[in-house]
């Protein structure tokens, strides 16, 4: 028992020793697949549901800022053009005012100013959509008005004037806008809607790091859900190991307390202790059933039966059959008898019979064996 208790003893140490290492396996992969286990999908379907929700509300205010932008461009650039229009027109009218002191209202100068100042206002009524490059070809081209009055076409200014208007124009063909940070007609209204449009920039790409995170989520979110089911496959495994490492550990520590009892009791005398004297032999033979004896019973109980049955026959049958069954019948003697004749057919019937009867031996003999030895338990 003593030996007993050691042995099992050493198995649950190593045992042990494989729980401990199925059980860091385990470990390991949990810490490495731990947002893909069979428990996490619930809580990654309700992570999706929710950033799905939150990408929709995201777009949607995305949306929303995108064409507020449009609409405050679309007001930054009539503001513009209107206080342009504005700062140019007020500064033809205080030149004609000056000029209006000195010159006669029918001077050229007065004339060029007053045909500059109509045209101003009506783009202002036309609705301020003149950008800063057009206001001022509309200036340089009054100028050179005024001058082709006073100058000929060789003058200097003239020649200077005409190349400035036809860099303008060129400017203007190319597609060319203005500068966005010109200080020239910046109203206070102008700056407002400034403000309002960085606000809705900062706004907009706030919204669209947002959305770049948000489906970064998703998409990893959506990898989790699909490797779940693989991912459990290997979990299962890993989790029966451990389950099966411990309860042999259970197993063959109870053994080895009930061999440290039962030690324990021979010890002190209360138990028996039973030692194997000599080891079990493999018989070479089959004790019972005696085959043999059945097979003898057999045969005679077959050949009584078959005695008995013959003489039930001949007792039933009421055939004669020679000189005794006439006399017993009859009470009459015979006066002849006919004699049996062996001849050559009579030899032929009764080879045949004979031969009949041999085969029939040889082949029930070892057919009863074989019933014998195989078929009886």
């Amino acid at each position: 028992m003593l030996n007993e208790s050691r042995f099992y003893a050493a198995e649950s140490e190593r045992q042990k020793a494989k729980i401990a290492e199925s059980e860091s396996r385990l470990a390991d992969f949990k810490q490495q697949n731990f947002d893909r286990l069979p428990e996490s999908t619930q809580a990654n379907l309700s992570v999706r549901t929710m950033t799905n929700q939150e990408l929709t509300g995201v777009e949607r205010d995305l949306r929303a800022q995108e064409q507020n932008r449009t609409f405050i461009q679309q007001q930054l650039q009539q503001a513009r053009a209107a206080g342009v229009n504005q700062d140019t027109l007020r500064s033809l009218e205080n030149e004609y005012q000056k000029k209006a002191a000195v010159y006669d209202p029918n001077h050229p100068d007065m004339i060029a100013l007053r045909q500059q100042i109509d045209a101003m206002r009506s783009g202002s009524l036309a609705g301020g959509t003149s950008s800063n490059l057009e206001a001022q070809l509309a200036i340089e081209e009054a100028h050179l008005v005024e001058m082709r009055q006073r100058y000929s076409e060789d003058h200097p200014d003239v020649k200077r004037l005409e190349r400035t208007i036809e860099n303008q124009k060129a400017r203007l063909a190319a597609g060319e806008k203005d500068d966005p940070h010109n200080t020239v007609g910046r109203t206070p209204a102008v700056v407002q809607l400034e403000t309002q449009l960085n606000g809705v920039e900062a706004q907009i790409s706030a919204l669209q790091e947002q959305r770049r995170e948000l489906r970064a989520q998703e998409v990893s979110l959506q990898g989790r859900l699909q490797s779940t089911p693989e991912v459990e496959v290997t979990y299962d495994n890993l989790t029966r190991d451990v389950n099966t490492a411990r309860r042999l550990f259970e197993q063959l520590n109870n053994k080895r307390v009930d061999a440290e009892v039962k030690a324990a009791a021979i010890k002190l005398g209360t138990a028996d202790q039973f030692t194997l004297v000599t080891a079990p032999q493999v018989p070479t033979a089959p004790t019972k059933p005696p085959r043999l004896g059945i097979a003898l019973i057999g045969l005679i109980g077959a050949t009584f039966l078959a005695f008995m049955i013959t003489l039930g026959a001949m007792a039933l049958d009421s055939t004669v059959r020679g000189t005794h069954d006439v006399v017993a019948h009859l009470n009459i003697p015979p006066i002849a008898v006919v004699p049996i004749i062996h001849n050559a057919e009579f030899a032929i019937r009764r080879r045949r019979q004979l031969t009949a009867w041999a085969a029939v031996t040889v082949l029930a003999i070892p057919a009863l064996y074989f019933l014998i030895r195989f078929a009886v338990p």
